[in-house]
């Protein structure tokens, strides 16, 4: 057994290569292993893996890179032949490949309304682009995605023009809009916070402002005068 320094750092280096929004279960694992005393090193993993777990591992290995390639042709090759592709993959055993698999054909079976959608010359090719990645992406690089367009700066009339895509996809096209939900649930919420932060605080400004012009002011006058009656009766 790796002497327990070796261990702390083997259970760091795992748990940190792993995203906790989508892998918790197998951060929990190495927790749990870790306490036990049963934590290994990876290459520890590899040398004594049993036969059955190295050809579960090729296997997976093997469907992830199935579904890249899917993901990769999407929106040009044939319906048909990517459909079929599809549903041959065998994922009963990799519960997070299946729904993804499930997610594409869904997509797959609203492709043409998509690329009509997709055309809106309103918004930005770039982010029309993103939309169709985060649409096709796996669920970790979804998140990824999402993250990364809306983090850019952006004018607040570029955001009020996605606003008007997203309201015209929500009314219009609802099974679409439900497939990039996240995407532009995001995008309203960036738009919800710059109102908030441009709008809420100079009104309560304003209104202490006010506030202060009608009751602070003539209190301090009416002071400064009992102030100059009092010394005026001293002398």
């Amino acid at each position: 057994m790796a002497p327990e320094n070796s261990l702390r750092t083997e259970y760091c280096a795992q748990v940190l290569k792993l995203d906790p929004t989508f892998e918790a279960d197998r951060i929990l694992e190495l927790r749990r292993k870790r306490k036990e005393g049963r934590l290994t090193t990876e290459s520890d993993e590899r040398g004594h893996a049993h036969p059955g777990k190295i050809e579960q591992q090729v296997t997976r290995r093997q469907a992830e890179q199935a579904l890249e390639n899917a993901a990769q042709n999407f929106w040009e090759e044939d319906e048909q032949t990517l459909s079929q592709r599809l549903k041959a993959l065998e994922l009963e055993n990799f519960p997070e490949l299946h729904r993804y698999r499930n997610r594409l054909l869904r997509v797959l079976r609203h492709r043409n309304e998509f690329n009509y959608v997709l055309t809106d010359n309103e918004v930005e090719l770039h982010i029309i682009d993103s939309l169709r990645n985060t649409l096709v992406a796996s669920e970790k690089e979804s998140s990824r995605i999402i993250r990364s367009i809306t983090q850019e700066p952006r004018h607040p009339n570029v955001v009020k023009r996605i606003q008007r895509f997203s309201r015209r996809i929500r009314r219009d096209h609802p099974e679409l809009f439900s497939l990039a939900e996240r995407w532009f649930e995001k995008f309203e919420t960036i738009r919800r916070d710059k109102r908030d932060s441009r709008g809420t605080r100079p009104s309560k400004i304003t209104a202490s402002a006010i506030l202060f012009m009608c009751i602070g002011i003539p209190s301090v006058i009416k002071l400064v005068v009992t102030l100059v009656k009092w010394i005026s009766e001293m002398r």
